[in-house]
């Protein structure tokens, strides 16, 4: 009887190693949890709502802190035409922006924006598609606290606008995206 005692006792001492074990793991995970939303207050998280919702215009900047600052200067229609091309747009334009390097870092590339980080919107809602001009400036890469200023994209749209919208996507250096949009005139 005494090995049964022992057991039981044994069990018992257990049981409650197990049931402060747990505890003790749920009050970490409560100060875990506690500390990850005390990083941020109500205002920041706001602020980082408005500046997602945030829509940007022609020469106004979009700057993601630490990493990269981009511009939209012109949006202009050309009437010039690739002979070559199966594309017949509506129209066609040249996107020129500027973007910086402020502490963009890649094992793979420096930073680079180019047609492929956007998404473009004519007035009638379709997607717009790269279109082979000759542009004056193409995209480069850059190192961090280098500029790219006066890249230009050709662009064909499937109907004659007067705005475009752009929803620029970049990835940061933990493959978290970044998207803003703009709205911008064509002159």
């Amino acid at each position: 009887m005494t090995a049964c005692s022992n057991n039981s006792s044994e069990m018992d001492s257990l049981k409650r190693e197990n049931k402060e074990l747990k505890a003790q793991i749920a009050e970490l995970e409560k100060k875990a949890q506690q500390e990850e939303t005390s990083d941020f207050s109500d205002s920041d998280l706001e602020s980082k709502q408005e500046e997602q919702n945030k829509v940007y215009g022609l020469n106004e900047t979009w700057t993601v802190d630490g990493l990269w600052s981009l511009t939209f200067t012109s949006v202009t229609q050309t009437e010039e035409r690739n002979q070559y091309s199966d594309k017949t747009p509506a129209q066609v334009i040249y996107l020129n922006y500027d973007y910086e390097n402020i502490g963009y870092q890649n094992d793979l590339q420096d930073l680079f924006i180019g047609s492929t980080s956007f998404q473009i919107i004519d007035s009638a809602g379709e997607i717009a598609e790269t279109y082979p001009l000759t542009s004056t400036t193409y995209p480069q890469q850059i190192p961090v606290g280098a500029k790219c200023v006066g890249a230009q994209e050709c662009i064909a749209l499937n109907n004659a606008s007067g705005n475009i919208k752009i929803i620029v996507s970049l990835y940061d250096n933990n493959y978290t995206e970044h998207t803003a949009t703009f709205e911008l005139p064509v002159q």
